[in-house]
């Protein structure tokens, strides 16, 4: 199984499958950890996020589907920005997250078509992420594709967001639906 990706960059720098790169290429974070933007997330609710996780492979147009992929959930705040901004959307290996950040992300595991659950969450906005990973050579094992789907949500209390997670860095524009629990 594979470490979830900002997960991951909360203990250790960001390890692209697809690039080297070397310490030399790791950049301080601009913003600092403030743990009062965390506060109102370090509490159960009574929100939930009910979705799935899914890409277009690039190379052959067809829609691929998380089996077994980690989901995470970040609180969105200045520190959680900055890390999604310059980590996935300007590929910037930023150095380890303060190791705060890793009580108040949550992970999930999806199941063989990219369905995935959160619950007792409180109200707030969430980034949802994951990576899909796929591998059409059969002869090369090895030869494993990913790529990461992003989006930015709102949970409310006491509702479920149906939301589908794809390659999007409008961050916002895939949330389906939301429904009283």
């Amino acid at each position: 199984m594979k470490t979830p990706f900002l997960l991951l960059h909360a203990t250790a720098a960001l390890s692209l499958p697809s690039c080297v790169i070397t310490m030399l290429d790791v950049h301080p974070h601009q913003v600092p950890f403030d743990e009062a933007e965390f506060a109102a997330y370090n509490r159960p609710g009574s929100g939930s996020i009910v979705g799935q996780l899914g890409v277009v492979d690039p190379d052959k147009g067809k829609m691929r589907f998380g089996d077994r992929a980690t989901v995470e959930l970040l609180p969105i705040t200045s520190y959680t920005t900055e890390m999604v901004n310059r980590q996935l959307g300007q590929g910037t290996r930023l150095f380890p997250a303060d190791s705060r950040l890793k009580k108040y992300v949550r992970t999930t595991t999806t199941d063989r078509q990219g369905n995935f659950a959160f619950s007792s969450l409180p109200a707030g906005d969430y980034y949802v992420f994951g990576d899909v990973e796929w591998n059409d050579q059969p002869l090369y094992p090895e030869y494993n594709q990913y790529q990461w789907g992003c989006e930015r949500i709102t949970v409310r209390n006491g509702q479920v967001t149906r939301v589908m997670v794809s390659h999007n860095l409008n961050h916002g524009h895939a949330v389906l639906a939301y429904d009283k629990i």
